[in-house]
Order: C-alpha cells, then sequence, then structure tokens
C-alpha cells in the first residue's frame, strides 16, 4: 500500500479527485481552509462567495492530515446544504462572533456607541460568554445561567443573549432558562412619610443642584433621569407646572406639584440640575441614587416618585387616570406599581376621612 503524501499539493489533488469543493492553503506557516461559502452574519453580500477559514494548525504532516479531515467535513456540509458558520465550528471564537456582533450594532444602530455596547450589550451578557472558545449553544445557556433566576439581571441577560443569537444564526432554546422575575416579586418598599422626605432632604451635601434634584423627584414625582428633561415652569391659576421635554423614557407631559408649598420653600423654580456628563440618559438615573446614598439619604431615591404618587392617590383623592398622566404612565400601571405599596396606616387614615366627609355632609 503507497503512503499517502502530506504535501499541500498532495492533499488539494485528493480533493479534486474526489470532487470535495474545498482546498488547503498555506499561508505562513499555518493552514487554511478555501471554499464557495455564505456570507457570515453581519456581512454586506447576500450570497455565497469564495472565503477563507483559518485552521490554526501547523504545515506539518500532523497537520496537513487534519486539514483534509476538516476540508472532507465541510465539503459533506456543503454539499448537503447543511452548512453554518456556528454549527461547523469554523466561525471562530465567541470574541470572534461578538466583535462582529459589535460591528454590526455600531453600524446600523442608531445612537448606539462604545458606551451603549459596554452598558447594555457586553456588561449585561456578552462578556459572559467563553471569549477565547467556539461559540455553541452550551456556551450560550451556561451565560444565561450566571444571575439567579429570580433576577432582574437574569431577564436582560436572556434578552441580550436571545438576540445575539438570532443574529448568528445559533439556534438556542432559552425559554427553560428564562427569568422568574416580575414587579410583583420586589418586596413592599417602605415608602417615606412627607416628615421623613423634609428630614432627609437636609442630609444631602450642600450643593444646590443635587438638593434641586431631590426636590422636583419629591414635589414632582419625577424620574431622576427626568430631572435634566425640565423644559421650564409656568404658572397655571397659581400652581407652578412643570413641562417634561420629550428626550424621556415616556415622552413629554406636563407635571403639577404635591404639596405646592414645597416649590417654593425650596426655590425649585429658581433651580436646575448638576452640570454633568453623560452618554445616554440613563446614567442620569444611575448617578442620582448613588450620590442620595453617599449623602446619608435614608431611602433609595426612587422612592421619592412611588411617595409622591401615594400622596396624589391617598391625601389628595386624585383620579388614578389623572395620577398617572402626570407620572407618565398608563392606570394600569399606576395601580399595579404604586398603589400596593400603600401602607396599611395610611390606608386606615383614608377610610376614617371618607368617613368623616360622609357624616359631615
Amino acid at each position: 500500500m503507497v503512503a499517502k503524501k502530506w504535501t499541500v499539493e498532495a492533499v488539494n489533488a485528493r480533493l479534486k479527485a474526489g470532487k470535495v469543493g474545498v482546498q488547503v492553503l498555506q499561508v505562513g506557516n499555518r493552514l487554511r481552509l478555501q471554499a464557495t461559502l455564505p456570507p457570515k452574519p453581519g456581512s454586506s453580500r447576500d450570497s455565497p462567495y469564495q472565503q477563507q477559514i483559518a485552521l490554526g494548525i501547523y504545515a506539518n504532516p500532523d497537520g496537513l492530515e487534519e486539514a483534509e479531515t476538516r476540508a472532507r467535513e465541510l465539503g459533506v456540509m456543503l454539499a448537503r446544504g447543511s452548512f453554518s458558520w456556528i454549527g461547523s465550528g469554523l466561525g471562530g471564537t465567541s470574541r470572534d462572533w461578538v466583535e462582529r456582533y459589535k460591528a454590526h450594532l455600531l453600524k446600523n444602530r442608531e445612537q448606539m456607541n462604545d458606551g451603549v455596547w459596554r452598558q447594555d450589550f457586553w456588561n449585561p451578557a456578552l462578556k459572559w460568554l467563553p471569549q477565547d472558545a467556539p461559540l455553541t449553544s452550551e456556551a450560550v445557556i451556561a451565560a444565561a445561567q450566571h444571575y439567579r433566576v429570580e433576577s432582574r439581571a437574569r431577564q436582560l441577560c436572556l434578552g441580550v443573549l436571545k438576540g445575539f443569537c438570532q443574529w448568528a444564526g445559533l439556534e438556542v432554546d432559552l425559554a427553560p432558562y428564562r427569568s422568574t422575575y416580575s414587579r410583583r416579586s420586589i418586596e413592599p418598599r417602605d415608602i417615606p412619610s412627607d416628615a421623613q422626605i423634609i428630614e432627609s432632604r437636609e442630609r444631602l451635601a450642600r450643593r444646590d443642584d443635587w438638593l434641586w434634584v431631590f426636590g422636583m423627584m419629591a414635589a414632582y414625582g419625577l424620574r431622576p433621569h427626568e430631572c435634566w428633561a425640565v423644559e421650564g415652569f409656568e404658572t397655571v391659576e397659581g400652581v407652578p407646572v412643570v413641562s417634561i421635554g420629550p428626550d424621556t423614557k415616556t415622552g413629554a407631559r406636563i407635571v403639577r406639584p404635591l404639596p405646592c408649598a414645597w416649590v417654593e420653600e425650596w426655590g425649585l423654580v429658581q433651580g436646575g440640575p448638576p452640570l454633568i456628563t453623560v452618554q445616554r440618559r440613563k446614567q442620569y438615573g444611575e448617578r442620582t441614587p448613588r450620590h442620595f446614598k453617599r449623602s446619608g439619604v435614608g431611602f433609595p431615591s426612587y422612592n421619592l416618585r412611588h411617595a409622591y404618587a401615594i400622596r396624589g392617590s391617598a391625601t389628595y383623592s386624585i383620579p388614578v387616570a389623572i395620577m398617572a398622566q402626570m407620572m407618565g404612565h398608563s392606570p394600569e400601571e399606576h395601580l399595579k406599581t404604586y398603589n400596593r405599596w400603600i401602607t396599611a396606616d395610611t390606608a386606615h387614615q383614608v377610610y376614617l376621612a371618607a368617613i368623616r366627609r360622609v357624616s359631615e355632609a
């Protein structure tokens, strides 16, 4: 039996004789495969064209034997029409796929930049893939399980991975690993009373700009990032009404204070937010709670918004539809998210006030 020759020419002669449709190339001291292949995900091409695949193996007899085997495997997949870049294991490492996905998003998404990439794609999900190993469904499933099943982080991670896999053409069933997180799973919040809000305001560092943010969240129930979207104040029948611009989570709207006294006492009409540089409005919402916490405020900053919602419904008896409109969400969202945190004491006081009104009528 004649021993096989292990040269590039001999290997390619055997592949040609077998009508494999794949060639072996030597580039430097490494080997590659060359064939007519479908475009990689994210490519601007829409039909197959000749491409090379780096095998990462040396051009020695053992390497040439491995290259011939890989070439024949690739030829079978192409003949059957079953080739996919991920399924073949020839599309590169997870790092390669992630870098191509990043380039795709930067090119095709509006308001996309490196900061958005890190915050919304890399940090929540894609950095948990094994960067130097091939991209597989098992690797994606392992990344999906990095966070606790009941966490919001798991929910965000799966959303990113789902979009990434759809783009890459990798079929992965992530349904068994979905998060059980929901707003209803959050523990009831300890909503501060008006007296506690006034006391906590004094704990803030004596910077008028951050005091203003605190005051706007307390008196107008704004989301943190909306404090940087205030377009102005207008007095309507003695009420200092605030206009929120369109570049917010729920768009432009008009908001009225509860109570009005805080607007004057805290000088909110004359103030403004701190001048800070961010790449996205979401970062305003991240910096605000950090500053409040460092300054010793005794509750999360968002609780000021919750307190505003409950104050409007329980203390001022404003209809849910009107409160929801001022807060920038639906009546259903208002009831689901806010009213369920009304304390038993607050509910009892509202009940007694209603009884008194009927009795005095």
